[in-house]
């Protein structure tokens, strides 16, 4: 059976790299809710910055919205993004499928600032995946069309996700995953010279470790490992990075759709430290 595959080329590592990254809430305060509403299926969703920076921004608040069906005489049309960021700029991204423009497995979007008020620096991308296990993906602007990025993933080898990333007519990123049983794997090679490495290993059903390494460019050397266990009502998190900054982090929730997510950090070099904690209700 072919492994499913990612939403996007960036994706190909995120088993092992949403391990290292993700809720380690160790700085900053935020309160987040999601709220889904009748009106087409439509979800607000509200990030406030508690205690921001000075200069941080025109306002604390961050507001998302999405509009599965924004407008009823247009069946296949949806808002998926529409941000109104903290530094008073705004974001949009709309898709159509074959719903509206009855063309299977082919997916369409536009995503811009209306800042710039202008379709012509939006971006434009086509998705389509009507070929087995695979899926292809350009995007390009109208303003630049031979600028433009590519991808293409295909699932077809047993356990594994091969995949290349294309900037222009410049040399693409390449990457391949491999699963097998506990065990994950991935490389990601922006260049000849240059490899980044994950590794995944699920120890039992609470408890998983990921590491990952870098070997040429800029960030030559760094490394990451951390873990992952549920411990009763808590999954707690740890990571040790080459920068020699220890991150320890938690997970818990509070009532139902009401989450509590923090942590903090500490460079044994330094002694800079810092700690964050985030609500999120929904």
């Amino acid at each position: 059976m072919a492994p499913k595959l990612p939403g996007k080329f960036d994706d190909i590592s995120k088993t092992a790299s949403s391990l290292l990254g993700d809720d380690f809430q160790c700085k900053d305060f935020q309160l987040k809710t999601k709220q889904k509403t009748n009106f087409g299926g439509a979800v607000t969703e509200v990030t406030v910055d508690l205690f921001p920076a000075k200069g941080a921004g025109k306002t604390p608040a961050k507001l998302n919205f999405k509009f599965p069906k924004p407008f009823g005489f247009l069946p296949g049309f949806a808002i998926d993004k529409f941000e109104l960021g903290n530094a008073g700029n705004y974001k949009y991204e709309c898709s159509a499928s074959k719903e509206l423009h009855k063309v299977d497995a082919l997916k369409l979007e536009v995503k811009g600032d209306l800042t710039s008020r202008s379709l012509i620096t939006a971006k434009w991308a086509a998705t389509y995946t009507g070929i087995a296990d695979a899926s292809i993906k350009v995007e390009t602007t109208a303003s630049n069309p031979a600028d433009f990025n590519a991808e293409f993933l295909y699932g077809g080898i047993a356990g594994s996700v091969i995949g290349a990333k294309f900037k222009g007519a410049n040399i693409p990123t390449l990457g391949v995953n491999f699963a097998s049983g506990d065990i994950f794997a991935s490389l990601i090679a922006p260049s000849f010279s240059e490899l980044t490495a994950h590794a995944h290993y699920k120890v039992s059903n609470d408890i998983k470790a990921a590491a990952t390494y870098q070997h040429g460019g800029k960030s030559n050397g760094n490394w990451s490992v951390g873990a992952t266990a549920a411990l009763g009502e808590i999954t707690a998190k740890a990571k040790l990075e080459s920068s020699m900054t220890v991150s320890i982090a938690f997970k818990k929730d509070l009532a139902k759709g009401t989450t509590c997510f923090g942590g903090a950090h500490y460079n044994l070099n330094s002694t800079d430290m810092g700690y964050g904690v985030k609500v999120s209700i929904e």
